[in-house]
Parts: C-alpha cells; sequence; structure tokens
C-alpha cells in the first residue's frame, strides 16, 4: 500500500526538465510509468475493498471511503506540490542559512 507515494513522486521528479535537464524522462516512458502507476494504485485499492469490505459495518465503510479519499488526496499534493517549488527555484529554504548579505551564519542544514 505504500508503493503509490514512492512512485507517484518520483514520476513527476523524472518528467520535470526543468528539475533533470538533459536527464528527464522522454513524453512516451512518462505515460507508461503513470499507467504502471495507475495500476498499482487501482490494484491497491481492490485489494483493500476486498480484504476489508466483505462483512463490514456500514458505519466502517464510511470510515474507510474516508480514510482512501485521505489517502488520494495525499498522493495527489505529493504529486503536484513538489514541483511548484521548481518554478521558485528552490530557493526559498535556504533563505534561513544565508544572510541578507551574503554571509554563511552558523547553521548547517540537515
Amino acid at each position: 500500500l505504500q508503493l503509490p507515494f514512492a512512485l507517484v513522486p518520483l514520476v513527476r521528479f523524472t518528467a520535470s526538465r526543468e528539475l533533470m535537464g538533459a536527464y528527464g524522462n522522454a513524453r512516451i516512458v512518462t505515460i507508461a510509468a503513470s499507467i504502471a502507476s495507475m495500476l498499482v494504485i487501482t490494484c491497491n485499492v481492490w485489494l483493500a475493498i476486498q480484504t476489508l469490505g466483505g462483512e463490514m459495518a456500514p458505519a466502517a465503510a464510511v470510515g474507510l471511503a474516508i480514510v482512501g479519499v485521505a489517502a488520494l488526496a495525499l498522493l495527489g499534493y505529493l504529486a503536484f506540490a513538489p514541483l511548484r517549488a521548481i518554478g521558485g527555484r528552490m530557493e526559498a529554504p535556504l533563505r534561513d542559512f544565508v544572510a541578507r548579505d551574503g554571509r554563511r551564519s552558523q547553521c548547517q542544514p540537515l
């Protein structure tokens, strides 16, 4: 069940020419990887329904649906949020470690 949380960002990062430069995936590779990711997500959903949905109380089914929607929302966030930072040139996290006059602070990033 955890594989999509690694696959979705991996496909998005490797498809980005801005991030990967000349090493970014071709469009056909990105399409194939996206289809494979959707297949894995679909199989995971089907497996969860088959495993948990057999004789489940209605309240438990609603709870499971809420958790499923939250997981899909997290996958959507993981797919789109990291690439928004690339448009900002990824410099925002460094503002805490570089002084305004250009000198390095004593803090070291982890």
